[in-house]
């Protein structure tokens, strides 16, 4: 699916797992093909937006959910902003929880901003994959 171009993430995610010294490592470094990893800068005006977004809920989640949400190195809004800016899926596990005060869940902002987003499962579905 990666080298069909179907699926994709951005650098931000490359980082965290690249931080890591395991087995997904090895593997990124190996079999996904070059781009797979979109620039995350290209998305900086939607990053903005989400930001935005984000600190206008400091009444809501408590300061230490809205810092880890917005570091500059955390893949979380990004994901959604390049979702955002490229009007396409965000595959995600996380559920909706819009009480949940101390942890910003990836399907918050995409609910905000009209962001589709769906789980793994989903995922395969709609792309026709059969195990």
């Amino acid at each position: 699916m990666a080298n069909r171009g179907l699926i994709g993430s951005i650098d931000k995610v490359a980082q965290e797992i690249m931080h890591g010294n395991d087995v997904l490592k090895q593997w990124i470094g190996t079999s996904l093909p070059k781009g797979f990893f979109a620039d995350s800068s290209v998305f900086i005006n939607e990053y903005a937006q989400i930001a935005q977004w984000a600190n206008s809920k400091s009444g809501h989640y408590n300061a230490g959910a809205l810092n880890e949400f917005l570091q500059a190195e955390e893949a979380d809004a990004w994901l959604v902003a390049g979702a955002m800016h490229n009007e396409i899926t965000l595959v995600t596990n996380e559920v909706s929880n819009p009480e949940m005060k101390v942890r910003i869940a990836i399907p918050e902002p995409c609910n905000h901003f009209g962001v589709s987003f769906c789980n793994t499962i989903e995922m395969f579905r709609n792309l026709g994959v059969t195990f």
